[in-house]
This record gives C-alpha cells, structure tokens and sequence, in this order.
C-alpha cells in the first residue's frame, strides 16, 4: 500500500439486542424480493388529520414475522409546508424496533437503544453489527447497513406510489374512527 493511500480500517461496533429484535431483523432482510411474495405487496392507507392535513402510509407485512410502516405525512412549519417520510420496522407484536428517515436511524430496543446520524456518522452505520444479547442458533453479525438499505427499498417503492397516487378528498376518507368494523 502507498504512502498517499486513503484506505483505512477500523474496528467493528457489536450492539447486542433482544433475540426477539434480532430474529425480526434477520427475516426482513433474509426474506425475498420476488413480487410473488405476499410481503412485497404494500398496503396504502390515509387519514386527514384535518382539510389540509393528509397522513399516509404503506404497510409490508410478512405475517408473524415482521411490519414495515413507510409513513408520509405534511409538515408545518414557519418556513412553510414540507413532506417528511420515515419508515418503522416492527417486531410481529407491533413493538418499534428500527426508524429511519433516511437521515437518522434509531434502534429502539429493551436492551440496546441507540441513534446514528447518517450523515453525520456514515462510518457508524458500516461498522455497526447486531447480534442476540443471547446465544441463538446460527446466529452472526447482522450488519446494520443491510437493514437500511433493505428498509430502503421498501421506502422507495412506496413513495413513488405515493407521488402518483391521487390524494382522496376530505369528504371521501373516513377517520379511522368511521371505518366500519
């Protein structure tokens, strides 16, 4: 290796998390991608929060193993209206466990809990493994990195049905509280 050379190696970060998180982890990005698959198929769903508020969100699920909540709602602010999108994992009992909106990802767990700001810290996301705070069978090193850009997939996909997709008008969409049982 030359003088001049920017290569570098630094140590892995090992976060031990519940065996429950780990297990709905390893499904979500160990499962396929094939469009076959129930799981591939996003559910879109909003809600108005009022006539100029629309909160949206597609949900992947893969049954008792994990959801996937790609979230769009508007924002007010001073400066004026903006879109936030953000995506939740969730264990099968709908616990949060990892929320990402593309700029930070939180890990939201009983025995490991932790934010990384991706830009702030890019090399944090690479190095970060998760492994079970118990011993599991075949269990290894998950990388985080491939959590996120699994997560990301998903998230592109459901904004661009977003983006395309015709906002219902405030007399259509019932509040959650309408919608016959």
């Amino acid at each position: 290796m030359g003088k001049g050379s920017q290569v570098r190696v630094i140590d892995a970060k090992i976060v031990k998390v519940s065996p429950k998180l780990y297990r709905t982890l390893l499904s979500f990005v160990n499962s396929s991608l094939k469009a076959e698959y129930i799981w591939n198929t996003g559910v879109h769903l909003w809600e108005r929060e009022s006539p100029h508020e629309l909160h949206e969100q597609v949900i992947f699920e893969k049954p008792h193993k994990w959801i996937l909540r790609v979230v769009y709602y508007t924002e007010r602010t001073p400066e004026g209206d903006r879109g936030v999108q953000y995506a939740l994992l969730e264990t099968p009992d709908a616990s949060p466990c990892i929320k990402s909106d593309g700029v930070r990802v939180e890990v939201m767990d009983k025995e490991a809990s932790f934010t990384i700001d991706c830009y702030k810290e890019p090399v944090e996301l690479q190095r970060t493994f998760i492994l079970p705070s118990r011993p599991l069978p075949f269990a290894g090193p998950l990388p985080l990195a491939r959590v996120i850009d699994r997560i990301a997939v998903y998230s592109e996909a459901a904004a661009g049905h977003i983006e395309t997709c015709e906002a219902p008008e405030a007399a259509e969409t019932p509040a959650v509280s309408e919608v016959p049982a």
